[in-house]
């Protein structure tokens, strides 16, 4: 007996092109990874106005993105203030004289405008030579 190889041959085709089909489709993918750079920045706006023996000092707008923090600092001539008081907000320090102090701590981000007074230990205070900056933690 004699098989017509016309249709054996169309069953060994649909047979092995179904495997055919079954391949795997390739794909890709792609990741995004962004980077927020760590940006601090203070401004310091108003005059010195005094009264009695506070003096306004104007007031702090202070930026950090910091997600670990930063401190604000104040800086003045060694030797001088000894013993004037800076209140920054609810904060305050005591000027020691050493030309350097922290003022303020935050353990994460923030925005915030804070009122700055300064209370003299002696008459010749000098709220003009007081320079505040922001160093992120």
């Amino acid at each position: 007996m004699r098989v017509p190889l016309r249709p054996l041959s169309a069953v060994l085709l649909l047979v092995a092109g179904s495997s055919a089909l079954a391949a795997p489709v390739a794909s890709s993918g792609t990741t995004i990874r962004l980077e927020v750079p760590v940006v601090c920045q203070l401004v310091h706006r108003g005059e010195v106005v005094h009264q009695g023996n506070r003096y306004g000092l104007g007031q702090l707008h202070e930026y950090c993105n910091s997600p670990r923090g930063f401190v604000v600092q104040v800086e003045y001539q060694p030797g001088s203030l000894r013993g004037a008081v800076v209140l920054v907000g609810n904060e305050q320090i005591t000027l020691d004289g050493s030309g350097r102090g922290e003022i303020m701590r935050s353990a994460g981000p923030k925005i915030a405008t804070v009122n700055l007074t300064a209370i003299a230990a002696r008459d010749d205070f000098d709220g003009s030579s007081l320079q505040f900056q922001i160093v992120p933690l």
